[in-house]
């Protein structure tokens, strides 16, 4: 008998769909929150999408449309609805973004939605191609007396304030909502699972396009090395129960209190590739189940915390600043301080000299060198100083001999020189700039100043 040399390949490509289920051209996703402060700002928009872009980010699933329309503009009028639909265009026509998802807690804001979308049919760069549904409906604490979701949908439509009561009440409203999704082809509907029990993983699978799985870890990987596949595992292969096909993608959460800090140190797209192909990850997972289920990618919470952690190169400072510090300039108690921006370091310089108040000082144009004014001790007549930076020696005073009140020093250019102003006594108090070199020569005057001091 001959056999089809067709057969093993064939039999081998079968095997492998089996054992790893269906991977759809991998989708890389981003919940966005606070687009209430970004919407119509040119600046936020653009530091959002630019963002998105650079990170690879092709699905964005927006929060916040429902508080826009309520609070900020009216979405379902064309006239007013153009700052939304410019945004979505910008997206989709500048920026490499594939698919825009809209999110509610139930069917209601979704009419609102779809009458947007109804609005701009015709343009599917304007358009929102997902609609998600996030409803926690396994939160004790949201569900229960005195919670959110009691106080807000559950009591006052009948439903008890339990676990229980909260999915009875979702699952009509997701069905609704899925019943819109369903007229268009181009238009799918998502949902967000997290604890829930296996029962309703079933239930939800069968009434929506795809479900978003949450793994809110602090790492990729147990303790034990394995992949952070293994949270909840159970979840899963219960989708996959009362349905032929279900499309999936995994969430991973940026914030602080998850992947906030692994993110640190970490390229965000191991999160999924160890979700995948760690140990006893997604891939070596042989479960029948899997052939029910397709991987579309994966989706990350949420912008601000993935803005916030995002690693750029920090600028390699390497300057240093001098500065002074006192309660008040008529207390007399300045002391300098220099700040090495390469160290991290903060030092007291003048705490040892005796000099008094010590203010205003100046690096020499190569820093070598600091000039300030200040007291020589017990006394309170200003004088100009200068000091080599890092030396042990006290700083010298270049204007001790001259006996008059000398003020605000500064470097020339080129560092040789010194000018600082002069006040002295010709009969009457007299300002002048002088000019002099670093052993406190004088090699210039300018006169008179106190014409200009009183005309300023």
């Amino acid at each position: 008998m001959k056999t089809n040399k067709l057969i093993i390949p064939i039999l081998f490509l079968l095997m492998i769909f089996f054992f790893i289920g269906k991977l759809n051209a991998q989708e890389k996703a981003l919940y966005v929150d606070g687009l209430k402060n970004i919407i119509g700002d040119y600046y936020k928009e653009k530091e959002l999408l630019q963002f998105a872009q650079d990170s690879g980010y092709t699905y964005l699933m927006f929060y916040n449309i429902h508080y826009i329309h309520k609070n900020i503009f009216d979405i379902t009028d064309p006239a007013t609805s153009t700052p939304l639909r410019d945004f979505l265009v910008k997206a989709k026509t500048e920026y490499g973004v594939l698919k825009a998802g809209v999110a509610g807690e139930t069917f209601s804001p979704f009419l609102v939605f779809h009458d947007y979308n109804m609005d701009h049919i015709s343009d599917p760069n304007a358009r929102f191609d997902i609609y998600n549904m996030e409803f926690e409906y396994w939160h004790p604490v949201s569900t229960g007396v005195g919670g959110y979701y009691c106080d807000t949908y559950l009591d006052p439509n009948g439903f008890p304030c339990d676990t229980a009561g909260a999915f009875d009440f979702i699952l009509p409203e997701l069905r609704q909502m899925d019943s819109l999704t369903n007229l268009y082809s181009w238009l799918n509907s998502e949902i967000y699972i997290g604890n829930p029990n296996e029962y309703q993983c079933a239930e939800m699978a069968e009434r929506v396009d795809r479900v978003l799985v949450h793994y809110y870890r602090t790492s990729d990987v147990y303790a034990n090395g394995n992949s952070i596949y293994n949270y909840k595992s159970y979840r899963l292969p219960a989708l996959t129960d009362s349905v032929t096909s279900i499309r999936v993608m995994p969430i991973f959460h940026g914030g602080d209190d998850f992947m906030g800090t692994w993110l640190e140190t970490h390229p965000e797209a191991q999160a999924f590739d160890t979700w995948m192909n760690g140990q006893n990850g997604y891939v070596a997972d042989n479960g029948p189940w899997k052939s029910k289920v397709t991987i579309d990618g994966y989706i990350w919470f949420k912008y601000t915390a993935m803005h916030d952690t995002a690693r750029s190169p920090k600028p390699s400072l390497t300057g240093r600043l001098a500065f002074h510090n006192y309660t008040s300039y008529a207390a007399g108690d300045g002391e300098l301080f220099i700040y090495d921006f390469h160290e991290n370091s903060l030092t007291n310089i003048s705490s040892s000299w005796p000099i008094d108040n010590e203010i205003n000082p100046q690096f020499s144009p190569d820093g070598s060198k600091l000039v300030f004014m200040g007291f020589n001790e017990g006394t309170d007549d200003w004088d100009v100083f200068l000091w080599t930076v890092g030396s042990a020696s006290n700083p010298e005073n270049l204007t001790n001999a001259r006996n008059n009140r000398d003020e605000d020093p500064k470097f020339s250019p080129d560092g040789s020189k010194i000018i600082y102003k002069e006040r002295y006594w010709d009969g009457e108090f007299k300002y002048r700039f002088q000019e002099m070199d670093l052993a406190g020569v004088i090699q210039n005057t300018i006169e008179p100043f106190r014409r200009w001091i009183l005309q300023a």
